[in-house]
């Protein structure tokens, strides 16, 4: 397995789950296992059988011989009869049961009979003596075609030795079979946060039974401890490690991923990737190295501002007007104004024109007593 970070700047949302190609198609927390093998053609060689006659019509009979990219060679049946195939076509490796059905049964077919058998030991087995490569690529083909394309061998048109194979191929003995499990791989937990400092524990989860090796990008460390420990270039299934995520990281995601690789015995399919229901699927059993991968997500967090380094903005307070005092109405005077016009006939306005009248009306009543008294005097002297 390879371990591997990588710091990116922080996007709008707060976490992003990476995608990471290593050794093919990385899942967020485990790809599904693939096979190590990406390219196998039909280079136009195959060993013929006898033909069959299956529910009235007849039938070639072939193993195929395929070349794998980087070296060696796959013998491969049909599994999927009226499809041409020809020379040159290519295919990629698939997991049995996800292509045919009664993937079991299919299985057990291609596990005990040639040429994962010789010809003596598939004899033994099934009781067909003698025992040929037509007889047996014939009566392995019939059995196979039985289960994925619902055919039935005729009693009355095939070979002896043909009929008894494909009847012990397809009869009791025939319990299926089951591949061995894919390879699984998972990082725990998935997604995390950190400022900076060892992060972790990150827990790998591997059904592999050999160790994983390990990798990361420069600027990030893996230990095996949450504190001292030392780097680590290795682990195994339940093994705990810890990143150093290193202090001034920019904020952002670091992605953790891994990858490991573990051989399988079971049951596989050939389809080509492009045409898959044009060109013939073939099936084959043995022992292929599949891969498993994921990942996990550390998110950096922006580093605190310390509030004590930057001084605080304060708003002034509203400045508020003061009340403004009612204007003084000063008292009235006790002192007669002064005339504002001197011209006669006018009438004075305020207090002191009720004086004058008040004067002028006394005076006139002094007048008018004396005038009485003198009248008085006169007429007393009179008498």
């Amino acid at each position: 397995m390879s371990l591997t970070t990588a710091a990116r700047p922080r996007g709008r949302t707060r976490m992003s789950l990476a995608i990471v190609a290593i050794l093919g198609l990385l899942g967020l927390i485990f790809a599904p296992a693939a096979v190590a093998a990406t390219t196998v053609t039909y280079n136009g060689v195959y060993t013929g059988g006898h033909a069959v006659w299956m529910n009235g019509t007849q039938h070639a009979t072939s193993v195929f011989r395929l070349d794998v990219a980087g070296g060696g060679t796959l013998r491969a049946y049909c599994v999927d009869l009226g499809v041409p195939i020809n020379a040159g076509d290519t295919y990629e490796l698939q997991q049995l049961g996800s292509q045919v059905p009664n993937p079991s049964q299919v299985l057990w077919i291609l596990q005990n009979s040639f040429p994962v058998l010789t010809l003596a030991q598939l004899s033994a087995a099934s009781g067909v003596s003698p025992m040929d490569t037509a007889t047996a690529v014939a009566g392995t083909q019939a059995a196979l075609w039985h289960y994925t394309d619902g055919r039935t061998l005729d009693t009355n048109k095939n070979t002896d030795g043909v009929k008894a194979l494909y009847a012990y191929l397809t009869g009791p003995d025939n319990v299926g079979a089951s591949s061995q499990p894919a390879p699984s791989l998972s990082i725990t937990p998935a997604t995390t946060t950190a400022l900076s400092g060892r992060v972790g524990p990150f827990t790998i989860n591997w059904s592999g039974s050999t160790p994983v090796d390990l990798a990361t990008n420069p600027a990030f460390t893996i230990f095996d401890a949450a504190s001292g420990g030392s780097a680590v270039t290795t682990a195994s299934d339940g093994d705990e490690v810890w990143v150093e995520v290193p202090s001034g990281t920019a904020p952002g995601d670091v992605v953790v991923t891994a990858s490991g690789s573990a051989p399988v015995d079971g049951g596989w399919a050939l389809v080509n990737p492009d045409r898959p229901t044009e060109i013939q699927k073939l099936a084959f059993a043995g022992v292929q190295t599949l891969t498993a991968s994921s990942s996990a997500t550390i998110t950096v967090e922006p580093t605190p501002t310390d509030p004590g380094t930057t001084p605080p903005v304060t708003t002034p307070p509203a400045t508020t007007p003061p009340a403004t005092e009612p204007a003084t109405t000063p008292p009235a005077s006790t002192t007669p104004a002064t005339p504002t016009s001197t011209q006669p006939g006018l009438a004075e306005t305020g207090s002191s024109t009720s004086g004058l009248a008040l004067a002028g009306v006394a005076a006139l009543l002094l007048g008018a007593g004396a005038m009485v008294l003198g009248s008085t005097r006169r007429v007393d002297r009179r008498h």
